[in-house]
Formats: structure tokens, C-alpha cells, sequence
């Protein structure tokens, strides 16, 4: 598959530092957060159930895998939900002429 993931991430960064103060997060969650990700999450994990073991605890894990998650995302849906939430017209707009051009080609 053909994509430019570093031009990509690159113009992603930049509008999150531009726009930072306009998104706000759960604060649990990991991913697509300033000093975050999946190394942080991984490390909680670890952690806390060796903590929990630790102390006789019986430890049980659920794992889902979302990487298709995005594929099914209805875009104009989620435009409209930004928008309500106070999101910038211009930062929708933003993403809305990416989310335009996306495209995968496999070789």
C-alpha cells in the first residue's frame, strides 16, 4: 500500500499543536494525545496488574481490536459532531478537504 504516512503525520502535529486549546480529550484515554500513546498504555497495564497480583488478586483482561474502526467512521457524521461541540468551522474544513483526498493503492 502506497501511503506518505511522514507528510501525513507531519501536517496531523501541526494542526494539533495550532488547534490544541479546541480539543480536549477523555483522560483515560492514550492515543492521540500530547505526551502520549501506546508505550504510556502498556506501561499502566503492566503495572497495574502486577500490582493487583501482587496482592492475591486474580487479574482479568478484555482485549478489542479497533484498527477497522476508522475505515467504518462515518466522516460527514463526525463533522457535524465536531461542529456542535464548538470545534473551529476552519479546523473542520481542515479536515474535511483531507479526509476528501484520502486514498490507498495496493502494488
Amino acid at each position: 500500500m502506497a501511503v506518505q504516512w511522514p507528510n501525513y503525520w507531519n501536517r496531523a502535529y501541526i494542526l494539533l499543536e495550532i488547534c490544541e486549546d479546541q480539543l480536549s480529550g477523555e483522560t483515560l484515554q492514550f492515543g492521540f494525545k500530547k505526551h502520549s500513546g501506546c508505550c504510556l498504555a502498556l506501561f499502566t497495564f503492566k503495572h497495574v496488574t502486577e500490582y493487583f497480583i501482587k496482592k492475591g488478586s486474580k487479574v482479568y483482561c478484555a482485549v478489542s481490536d479497533a484498527s477497522k474502526t476508522f475505515d467504518k467512521v462515518l466522516h460527514n457524521g463526525l463533522f457535524i459532531k465536531l461542529l456542535k461541540k464548538d470545534v473551529s468551522v476552519r479546523l473542520v474544513r481542515i479536515l474535511q478537504n483531507w479526509y476528501s483526498k484520502l486514498c490507498a493503492a495496493i502494488q
